[in-house]
């Protein structure tokens, strides 16, 4: 995992030091790379009728449960608050990160 996680950050760093160009070279290879790979591996996922191991999906399947740091188990039901606000966080982080590119993008465009 860390090894394609510096490989991404890797391609990021060039493109962005190639500057707007470059960018519009790595958009045009990898947008319709995800939507191929997408075809490829939701066939895949939808025929493995349940095979798959592992506890993140036995959590998105609800057959297993959360727990907390001693073990116990959460009642998701009793913290919807806290969940709620860790979802909203994570989602404005996430999104966070990529905001960065329209400033940059805009700083590209003519005055008029």
């Amino acid at each position: 995992m860390f090894g394609w996680l510096f490989l991404s950050w890797g391609l990021c760093y060039v493109a962005v030091a190639g500057g707007p160009k470059l960018i519009q070279v790595f958009s045009a290879v990898l947008l319709p790379l995800s939507f191929i790979l997408l075809v490829i591996l939701v066939p895949i996922f939808l025929s493995s009728e349940g095979k798959i191991d592992g506890l993140a999906s036995s959590l998105y399947m609800g057959s297993a449960t959360f727990k907390d740091s001693l073990g116990e188990p959460i009642d998701t039901s009793k913290n919807a608050k806290d969940l709620l606000r860790d979802t909203y966080a994570q989602v404005f982080f996430s999104v966070g990160v990529c905001i960065g590119v329209y400033f940059a993008y805009g700083s590209y465009n003519p005055p008029r």
